[in-house]
């Protein structure tokens, strides 16, 4: 409560007042973020513009020259390949016209010596050697079913029958007993020959009826 002063009293003196100590309050560390540094942004790469190709330069064309009258000499060069041309077809065609009228009587003369050759030729590789021996082929048989002959003779197979054989060296089916023999098909009505060459005895079927058999003796 306030103090009532009196009047022409002096007035009491007043106590002094504390002062509080007030603490100090430090202030917060603030962290430094050290500032990164942005690279700056590259700056596009502006290509160079392209070279123009340099234009060849286009060669004037050549100035027209005025025209040479034909001369009576140029006119006669290019009218010579024309003639000569003209007399070789004439005489080409009169070439083919001698060949065509000639007497047929003289072609068959020239080639008549060149026939004869060609057939005494082909004569002379089939011949036989020594002698011809025949074997029939009839009734599904081979008749003689044996025949002897001399190293060098020649058989002769004759079809009469009225089916096909196919002659064959034994064994079958192998056939390599004497290859010689191996003549094949004999058609109705033929004939397939062979020279014996090789001594020995040899057999042979029919290789389309193996039950159809014969044998060949060949001696020195």
């Amino acid at each position: 409560m306030d103090e009532i002063t009196q009047p022409g009293a002096e007035p009491a003196p007043q106590a002094p007042v504390p002062e509080v100590p007030v603490p100090e309050v430090p202030a917060p560390a603030v962290p430094s973020v050290p500032l990164e540094t942005v690279p700056a942004a590259p700056a596009p790469e502006v290509p160079p513009p392209p070279l123009q190709p340099e234009q060849p330069e286009q060669p004037l064309p050549p100035a027209p020259q005025p025209e040479q009258p034909e001369t009576p000499q140029a006119a006669k060069k290019s009218k010579l390949p024309l003639i000569i041309g003209i007399i070789v077809v004439l005489i080409i065609a009169v070439v083919a016209i001698f060949i065509l009228i000639q007497p047929k009587s003289q072609t068959s003369l020239t080639a008549t010596p060149t026939t004869v050759q060609q057939i005494a030729a082909t004569a002379t590789a089939t011949a036989p050697q020594g002698e011809v021996v025949e074997v029939i082929y009839a009734n599904d048989m081979f008749d003689p079913a044996t025949v002897t002959v001399k190293k060098g003779d020649t058989v002769k197979f004759v079809n009469q029958g009225a089916s096909q054989a196919k002659i064959e060296s034994d064994p079958h089916p192998t056939h390599l007993d004497n290859p010689d023999l191996n003549l094949g098909l004999l058609d109705i009505g033929k004939s397939l020959s062979v020279i014996m060459n090789k001594v020995g005895t040899w057999k042979y079927h029919n290789d389309l009826n193996t039950t159809e058999r014969g044998e060949i003796i060949v001696t020195e």
